[in-house]
């Protein structure tokens, strides 16, 4: 009933305010993806139309909504369109938004952008979140960040990426034995507060989040600036709470108690345009149990690990030594044209996972154009490749 009332509210709000008040941000994006595996090729192709608009109501408090409708151009099931691969629709946004001086609220359907939660809109659905985000900002550089999520939608959302569904549904396809059980949790959510320190050349963020019955998270991450080069540290800690502890306790096969730090050097070579990077991740795990797979929880985040690929990341390898290299040029002169090329190497148990990655992409005025192909070497298993082409018209 609550996301109910809160469309209403913001359809009758938008209802009393002036079209010339409205703020419009309309998109219209097409994707053709092909996986090839083996002998195996499945191909998926969509489009999605983005209609929102914001509304400033005072100078203290605004208003916002987006409906987002699908289309298939290939119906089939996959990561465009989910498990049934059909015409789908949803007001991913509705939400109000109060702030003062250097203080807001936001609360409702929205995008997000923590570390370890947010949007990752790469795909055609972004994740989209019910959720409140509170900041607090204090001079130029201290921000605190408090927030709560409930819901989620999008590509990354376990199921119907249409579909607002417990952020417990995101994790069960990567923990089915504990939701299978009488210990799991059906409302499942996410709470955190972070800290951002800014200064010239260094930024600095500590969080810290809590799945219940889940686990707690602890995320550190610092990053110095000289010139045309940077570097940067981080550490990821992880530990179960609660039903999962008593679970994996009576003999599940799945736990977290995990470590990982990370470096990342880059430098940018001013006359040619072009950035290298260079980035390590090494993970601990004290107690898993491979058997039922690896839980990757960074669910709706992109992953924040420097190492990680498209798909492959040392998150979800537990015990795992991950390396990457990259290289990324664009230029103005050239109508905005940008190409990256990067390669991850994992390394679990004596088994290598590579990921080899080229990425074209094109910018004119409301129009981004974007071609990639990745190569995939999982260890023993056949290699893969995925080629996908990105379209999108901001209007």
């Amino acid at each position: 009933m609550i996301k109910y009332r809160l469309l209403l509210f913001c359809t009758g709000v938008f209802s009393l305010s002036s079209l010339s008040a409205l703020e419009y941000s309309n998109e219209l994006r097409m994707i053709l993806q092909q996986d090839r595996y083996s002998d195996i090729r499945h191909t998926e192709s969509a489009m999605i139309l983005k209609l929102g608009a914001e509304s400033e109501l005072t100078s203290y408090l605004k208003v916002g909504v987006a409906a987002y409708g699908a289309l298939p151009l290939r119906s089939t099931p996959g990561e465009l369109l989910g498990p049934h691969g059909h015409t789908n629709g949803v007001i991913g946004e509705a939400w109000i938004k109060a702030e003062n001086e250097g203080v807001s609220a936001q609360i409702g359907r929205m995008r997000l952008d923590w570390p370890l939660l947010n949007s990752n809109d790469v795909s055609l659905m972004p994740n989209l979140f019910e959720a409140l985000d509170i900041h607090a900002r204090y001079g130029e550089q201290w921000e605190l960040t408090l927030g709560h999520a409930r819901k989620m939608a999008g590509w990354e959302n376990g199921g119907d990426p249409f579909s607002f569904t417990p952020i417990s549904d995101a994790l069960s396809g990567s923990m089915p034995g504990f939701f299978a059980s009488p210990y799991a949790t059906d409302n499942t959510s996410v709470s955190i507060v972070g800290l951002t320190y800014k200064l010239e050349n260094q930024t600095s963020q500590l969080w810290g989040g809590n799945v219940n019955n889940i686990m707690n998270q602890f995320y550190f991450e610092t990053e110095y600036t000289l010139d045309d080069a940077s570097v940067a540290f981080q550490a990821l800690r992880q530990e179960m709470i609660g039903a999962l502890k008593n679970y994996r306790e009576s003999g599940s096969a799945i736990g977290i108690n995990d470590t990982i730090l990370g470096i990342k050097g880059s430098w940018n070579e001013p006359e040619s345009g072009i950035t290298f990077t260079a980035a390590y991740n090494q993970a601990w795990a004290k107690s898993h149990d491979q058997s039922q797979g690896s839980p990757d929880l960074c669910y709706g985040s992109g992953d924040v690990l420097f190492t990680s690929g498209y798909y492959e990341s040392a998150h979800s390898r537990h015990g795992a030594r991950g390396y990457k290299v990259e290289a990324q040029w664009g230029d103005e002169t050239f109508h905005n044209l940008g190409i990256k090329t990067a390669h991850t190497d994992l390394v679990e148990h004596g088994s290598h996972y590579h990921e080899t990655s080229l990425t074209l992409g094109k910018a004119i005025e409301e129009i981004v154009l974007e071609g990639r192909v990745i190569y995939l070497t999982n260890g023993s298993d056949p290699d893969s490749v995925q080629f996908r082409l990105f379209a999108s018209y901001l209007f």
